[in-house]
């Protein structure tokens, strides 16, 4: 089984009796679609494991010996930079934090004021990574 694989099956398992907070799907369709931005970004194997396993240091039982030993010390360094907010400083962390946002933004409810905060958010991501499309035009693509 390949590393991918293995993320994917870590994912699923860790986050199996989770769900999302406002559409009530099964959790881990979350980091399966944050490494599908990954992938189609054409990111390393590295960021795409972070992808699928951003959450579950702080979601779940998952411990960070266990990512170190299966996947290495650079993924485990991505997923702890992601875990919370201001820590992000290098451009894999921005883009690894920018993909789950822009997951993210199709779940929030209805509230303008926040969503406008964080489409803000992640058009300064967007431009220190340099990225040729703003976000509005990447939420477009996804829709």
């Amino acid at each position: 089984m390949n590393k991918i694989q293995e993320a994917k099956m870590m994912c699923k398992n860790a986050h199996k009796n989770q769900t999302r907070k406002y559409t009530g799907e099964k959790y881990f369709n979350h980091p399966f679609r944050v490494y599908k931005i990954l992938e189609k970004l054409n990111a390393s194997q590295d960021l795409q494991i972070s992808g699928l396993l951003h959450d579950v240091l702080e979601d779940t039982d998952v411990k960070d010996k266990t990512i170190k030993e299966k996947f290495g010390v650079k993924v485990l360094k991505l997923v702890k930079e992601v875990t919370g907010y201001g820590n992000i400083k290098t451009r894999e962390g921005l883009t690894l934090k920018l993909a789950d946002m822009l997951d993210n933004i199709k779940d929030i409810p209805k509230n303008k004021q926040y969503l406008k905060q964080r489409i803000q958010e992640m058009n300064k991501m967007q431009k220190r990574l340099h990225y040729e499309k703003n976000v509005n035009e990447i939420i477009e693509d996804m829709v």
